[in-house]
């Protein structure tokens, strides 16, 4: 499936949603609100937005937190997965060349076929959430140790096989997770947000989100945020990142999930644009308690719980098998 008119011109977005304050303003990217041009997935939000209505708070929370439940309705949690050239850490699986090398070949329909082939894999051996595939580092720092994962250091190059990659995994029946929005340009202390990758308004369109602009219009319907900062906010509580480039520039209409360890606060996280988190940090107790006090919206935790699912119906994965 490809949204029909997701993608809008970068060069041509409002300077609203970008860097252009020290402040990390809350303004959360709605799917109810209409902001997004939901394109073909219009149908499998319908659903989504159908299936979440009948369910409870507690329910919701269930669902952002990756836990199973059943009643009335019922819900089985995404079996997640890493992964860029084939199943990671298991046995009797394929490996295929690293990213960097296939895009060498300067053959998109390769990597389509490549994706196509690793996302079959992994439908197969049961998983439906996978983390693959990278389009950030995009090589700021030559010595970055992911940079083998990635597609290549021209953002029109990587936009273009990020693209297909896309169309690849989706075409497998399994929600690809794009990597890692955004400038996650090092590994040397990036955990907990050890560093703040800097970049301004113009750079951070016409270079480091292209990529994930182009997945988005392909039908990415889950992007992982990184560990490190950018401009100085933690890239998985960076509302101008993921409510303002991510989900308004861009018009993502998925989910968005943290790498290992990069949620650090509650309603911070929720408000911010993270959509699948951590169980302590997001407990039921936590996130109900949000509500009547005003830290947390029900219609950003309904928004959370749809985002969750619709990649569920996009994807066909109500199909029984």
């Amino acid at each position: 499936m490809r949204p029909s008119t997701l993608l809008r011109a970068l060069s041509v977005l409002p300077v609203a949603v970008g860097f252009q304050t020290a402040t990390n303003s809350s303004y959360p990217t709605l799917l109810s609100d209409g902001t997004v041009d939901l394109g073909d997935y219009s149908t499998a939000y319908e659903k989504a937005k159908s299936f979440v209505a009948g369910l409870t708070n507690e329910q919701k929370v269930q669902i952002i937190t990756g836990q199973s439940f059943e009643g009335n309705q019922s819900w089985a949690a995404y079996q997640k997965k890493d992964g860029v050239v084939g199943v990671n850490m298991q046995l009797f699986v394929s490996a295929f060349s690293m990213i960097n090398a296939a895009t060498m070949t300067w053959n998109p329909d390769l990597v389509e076929a490549q994706f196509r082939a690793t996302g079959d894999e992994f439908y197969q051996m049961g998983f439906n959430l996978i983390m693959s595939p990278v389009a950030s580092p995009l090589g700021r720092d030559p010595y970055g140790g992911r940079l083998p994962e990635a597609f290549s250091l021209d953002p029109y190059l990587s936009g273009i096989l990020m693209g297909r990659a896309t169309i690849g995994m989706n075409s497998a029946g399994v929600i690809k997770t794009g990597r890692h929005i955004l400038l996650n340009e090092q590994e040397t202390n990036r955990s907990n947000g050890g560093y703040s990758a800097n970049a301004d308004d113009k750079t951070i369109r016409e270079v480091y989100l292209w990529p994930f602009a182009d997945a988005v219009k392909a039908g990415m319907l889950a992007v992982m945020c990184g560990m490190n900062r950018v401009n100085g906010f933690l890239s998985c509580e960076n509302s101008q990142l993921l409510n303002g480039y991510l989900k308004t520039s861009i018009g993502f209409p998925g989910m968005v999930l943290p790498d290992v360890s990069s949620q650090a606060t509650s309603y911070g996280s929720a408000n911010a644009g993270l959509d699948n988190g951590s169980g302590q940090l997001w407990s039921e107790q936590i996130m109900l308690a949000g509500i009547p006090n005003g830290s947390l919206s029900q219609a950003r935790l309904d928004d959370m719980a749809v985002r969750n699912v619709i990649g569920y119906y996009a994807m066909n994965l109500d199909n029984g098998q």
